[in-house]
């Protein structure tokens, strides 16, 4: 063949659970399709750039699928090499714990990118299907402050940590440093996998923030990192200038990053939050040429047969018409979930369960049921521009936001009861 075929896929946030419910049934389903595209269109390399669990200690049956899944990508599906990398989801060393014997499988594993690494080690050979060398690839797993820079003292900032955590008094000087270790890291890992590749084209898979990139309300870690907004939107010049694509993960909606069509992000494996359904679901099919002049072609490809989620809003009415509707599930479907949200004059508690019932009445489940008044809303959405503070975000409103989502009213009895937990936090910490 004349080109190289790559699946860039990401962020499977295996184990997660969706308002609660596990979800293990869906996440078999996605993985056959990552599996039953790369076998049927003959994909060379398969990419997982990174979050591969949800949480840094998965349930054991999210680590079975894990490896169940790279197991048949390279039996059943003839992949030439599969590439992994850690996400901040993820716990590094545990990812990376059985990299020497995945590597004598072809797949090939980087969990985590101390401090004490040779950037000169993130880079791997790729081979095709055939087992030819085809390409070369800087694998960079999400960058946490501590594998970047030490402690450093001076003037503070308050706010949250690169990884989405709350923290009082970071420091100015800290923030500088860790811009500029950044740059520097991402810098010579790019110079190393330029002197490696020579001829053969380049690839790049990053978990990252990078600049340009658009997030939703699933992604809390990231939401921290644009509040701060000086530790996020990394620039990936430095590491991805000339290279043939750049597969990145963190970010869960497809998008293109810097204009650059081969800069891209695939999206997370399944919605990770009801903002999320209306994108279908899909992996990106990369083609590269084999000496590396012509662009990218990059190539969505629809993951079949997962869950359908709907979202409705409106009246009461309007929502009750919207629910008729609906398609009903067909045998061996998955259950199809949906969230409401409802403008009405007043809360009315027993709404909810109303509506419930409702969409059981027609074989799908209303997970959320979110009342809400005129002129008020109870979703936030923070893109690539936004300019908030932490200053701007306070507890009150975080908690009203959270009362009025569920469809609660705020008495004077809950406003004191959070005050009074709020004064109790705040003093042991």
């Amino acid at each position: 063949m004349s080109m190289i075929r790559l699946l860039h896929t990401s962020d499977w946030h295996l184990g997660a659970t969706f308002h609660g419910h596990p979800r293990d049934d869906e996440e078999d389903l996605a993985l056959d399709g990552v599996v039953a595209i790369a076998r049927e269109q003959s994909v060379d390399v398969v990419i997982v750039a990174g979050d591969v669990y949800d949480t840094s200690n998965p349930p054991a049956t999210a680590s079975q699928r894990f490896f169940h899944t790279l197991h048949r990508l390279v039996t059943e599906a003839g992949v030439g090499t599969v590439v992994v990398i850690g996400g901040n989801h993820d716990q590094g060393l545990r990812l990376e714990a059985p990299a020497p014997f995945l590597a004598s499988h072809r797949v090939l594993v980087r969990g985590h990118l101390p401090r004490s690494v040779d950037p000169a080690d993130t880079v791997v050979p790729l081979h095709d299907r055939q087992g030819t060398l085809v390409a070369w690839a800087a694998l960079v797993p999400y960058l946490r402050e501590s594998d970047l820079i030490g402690a450093v003292d001076g003037p503070t900032v308050d706010g949250p940590t690169a990884e989405g955590e709350s923290t009082v008094g970071t420091p100015i000087a800290h923030e500088d440093a860790l811009l500029t270790a950044t740059a520097s890291r991402l810098g010579a890992i790019g110079q190393a996998l330029a002197r490696q590749a020579g001829t053969l084209p380049r690839i790049v898979v990053h978990h990252a923030f990078a600049a340009g990139g658009t997030v939703g309300t699933s992604e809390r870690p990231v939401l921290g990192e644009v509040i701060v907004g000086r530790l996020s939107r990394c620039d990936l010049t430095p590491l991805a200038d000339g290279c043939a694509y750049v597969a990145l993960g963190h970010l869960h909606r497809p998008q293109r990053v810097g204009g650059r069509d081969h800069w891209r992000y695939c999206g997370s494996l399944l919605p990770m939050a009801m903002d999320e359904v209306s994108a279908t679901r899909s992996l990106l099919r990369v083609d590269l040429d084999r000496a590396g002049q012509a662009p990218a072609q990059v190539t969505p490809v629809n993951l079949p047969g997962i869950r359908a989620y709907r979202r409705f809003a409106g009246s009461v009415a309007a929502v009750r018409a919207a629910l008729t509707t609906v398609p009903r599930p067909g045998p061996g479907e998955l259950e199809p979930w949906c969230d409401l949200q409802v403008e009405v004059p007043v809360v009315d508690p027993g709404l909810s369960r109303e509506l419930e019932d409702a969409a059981a009445a027609v074989g799908w489940r209303a997970l959320a049921v979110r009342c809400t008044t005129p002129g008020t809303s109870s979703e936030v959405w923070i893109g690539a521009d936004a300019a908030l503070t932490v200053a701007q975000v306070t507890p009150d409103q975080v908690f009203a936001q959270a009362v009025q989502a569920r469809g609660l009213a705020m008495t004077d009895e809950l406003a004191e009861d959070f005050a009074a937990l709020l004064a109790h936090v705040q003093a042991e910490a």
